[in-house]
C-alpha cells in the first residue's frame, strides 16, 4: 500500500507576516542607506585627499622651478655686473665721466648688505613639513623623499652662498654710509670712492672669484632643474597642467578687454616713485612717473616728473608695451623748504639733478624702441589691475583714476 506524506502547511497570522516583511525591508533599506552614505562620504573624502595631494605636489614643483629661476637670475646678474665692473676698471683714468647709474651698479655688486644677500621663500617648504597629512595625501614615498632632500640641499646652498669666501662681498654697507650719509652736506666724491675701493686687494679677490661663482651657480641651476623634471615625471604632471595650476593660483582676475583698459591707472604707495598709465582707445599710452627726492638740505621732497609715450596691445593675458625713445621731464621744487643758509647748496643739488636727467634724456633719444611685456589681469570691480613682470617676477597693482 502506498502511503503519501504531506508537509504540514504553516498558517500564521497574516498581520504578523506583513509586519515581519516590512521590518525586513526597512532593515535592508537602512543598511543600504548607511553603506551608501558612509561609502560615498569615504569615496569623496579620498577623492578630495588625492586632489589636495596633487595640488600640493604641483605647488612644490612650482617652488623648485622658482628656485631654479632665482638661481638663473643670480647667474645673469653676476655675469652682467662683472662685465660692467671690468668696463669701469678699464676706464679708471676717466671714471668721472662714467654715469652714476653704472657706478651705483658696480657698488652694489661689491657691497655686502646688513642682511642676507641671497634669500629664498620658504613658505612652501613650511607647508610641506607642516603635517603628516600632507604626505599621506600625496601618497608617493619616493616623491616625498626627493622633495625632502631638495629642501635640505636648498638651505645648504643658500647658507653657503651667504657665508663662503667665494660669494662674500668685500665692501660693507656701513662704509658707504660713513662716506655718504654722515657728511654734513650729504655730498661725497662718488667716482673717487668707487675708484679707491675697486683697487683694494679684497675687492680684486672677489672679482677673481667670478668664475667660481658662476660655475657653482650653474651647478645649482642644473640640479634644481633636474629635480623639477623628476618630480613632474613621478607624479605625471604635465607642463600644461602645471601652467594651468599656476595661472589659477596666481591670478584671481581675468585679462581685461581693450575697452576695460582704457583710462588712467595709478600706482602710488607714498614712497619714492608714483606712476600714472593712461591707455587710450587708439592704442597709444602715456606713462607719467613722479620720482621724489628727499635731502638733508631741505624739508619735503623735490619731484621729478618723467613722461614716456608709446603704443600698447593685449595678446591673451599679456600686455605688449612699445616705448618710444623720447622722454620729457620737469623738476618741481615747490614742495620743499630750504634750511637756513643752505640755498646755494640746494641750487647746486638741483643743477646736478637736472644735468643727470638731461643726460638721461639724450641717451634715451639714441636708443631704439623698447619692448616690454607682462601678464595683466583686472578684478571683478573693473577698478584694479594686477601687472606681473615675468622677467623680474614682480607685481604691480594699479587703481583706476576717475576722470
Amino acid at each position: 500500500m502506498n502511503v503519501k506524506f504531506r508537509m504540514p502547511k504553516v498558517r500564521g497570522n497574516a498581520k504578523v507576516r506583513s509586519t515581519a516583511k516590512e521590518l525586513l525591508l526597512t532593515t535592508i533599506a537602512t543598511t543600504i542607506s548607511i553603506v551608501l552614505t558612509f561609502g560615498t562620504a569615504a569615496y569623496l573624502e579620498n577623492k578630495q585627499q588625492r586632489a589636495d595631494g596633487r595640488q600640493t605636489a604641483m605647488l612644490v614643483v612650482h617652488d623648485i622651478e622658482l628656485s631654479a629661476k632665482r638661481i638663473e637670475t643670480y647667474t645673469k646678474l653676476e655675469e652682467e655686473h662683472y662685465k660692467l665692473t671690468q668696463y669701469v676698471l678699464e676706464h679708471m683714468s676717466n671714471i668721472g665721466a662714467i654715469h652714476n647709474d653704472t657706478l651705483n651698479t658696480v657698488l652694489h655688486y661689491i657691497m655686502r648688505t646688513m642682511g642676507s644677500d641671497f634669500k629664498f621663500d620658504d613658505s612652501t617648504e613650511k607647508l610641506f613639513f607642516s603635517s603628516q597629512d600632507v604626505w599621506k595625501n600625496i601618497n608617493n614615498a619616493t616623491y616625498i623623499d626627493v622633495v625632502q632632500r631638495f629642501f635640505y640641499e636648498r638651505r645648504a646652498t643658500y647658507e653657503y652662498m651667504n657665508t663662503s669666501e667665494v660669494f662674500r662681498k668685500p665692501v660693507v654697507e656701513e662704509e658707504v654710509w660713513q662716506n655718504k650719509y654722515f657728511k654734513s652736506n650729504g655730498n661725497y666724491d662718488f667716482p673717487a670712492f668707487i675708484s679707491d675701493h675697486l683697487t683694494r686687494p679684497d675687492v680684486q679677490m672677489y672679482l677673481t672669484n667670478n668664475y667660481s661663482r658662476i660655475r657653482r651657480l650653474n651647478t645649482y641651476l642644473e640640479q634644481y632643474q633636474a629635480k623639477a623634471k623628476r618630480c613632474k615625471f613621478m607624479m605625471e604632471i604635465s607642463d600644461e597642467e602645471l601652467s594651468d595650476f599656476i595661472a589659477r593660483r596666481m591670478n584671481s582676475g581675468l585679462p581685461p578687454t581693450d575697452k576695460q583698459l582704457e583710462g588712467v591707472w595709478r600706482t602710488d604707495d607714498g614712497g619714492e616713485n608714483a606712476q600714472d598709465f593712461e591707455f587710450r582707445k587708439d592704442h597709444t599710452f602715456t606713462l607719467t612717473t613722479t620720482a621724489r627726492y628727499p635731502h638733508i638740505l631741505y624739508m619735503g621732497k623735490v619731484n621729478v616728473v618723467i613722461t614716456n609715450t608709446g603704443t600698447w596691445q593685449m595678446e591673451g593675458d599679456s600686455i605688449i608695451l612699445l616705448f618710444r625713445p623720447e622722454i620729457d621731464y620737469s623738476i618741481d621744487r615747490s614742495n620743499i623748504t630750504v634750511l637756513p643758509d643752505k640755498e646755494k647748496e640746494v641750487e647746486q643739488q638741483l643743477a646736478e639733478l637736472n644735468n643727470m636727467y638731461e643726460d638721461y634724456q639724450k641717451n634715451c633719444s639714441q636708443l631704439p624702441e623698447v619692448r616690454k611685456s607682462g601678464t595683466l589681469f583686472i578684478d571683478r570691480s573693473g577698478n584694479r589691475l594686477e601687472l606681473l613682470d615675468t622677467e623680474q617676477d614682480s607685481y604691480e597693482y594699479l587703481s583706476r583714476v576717475e576722470q
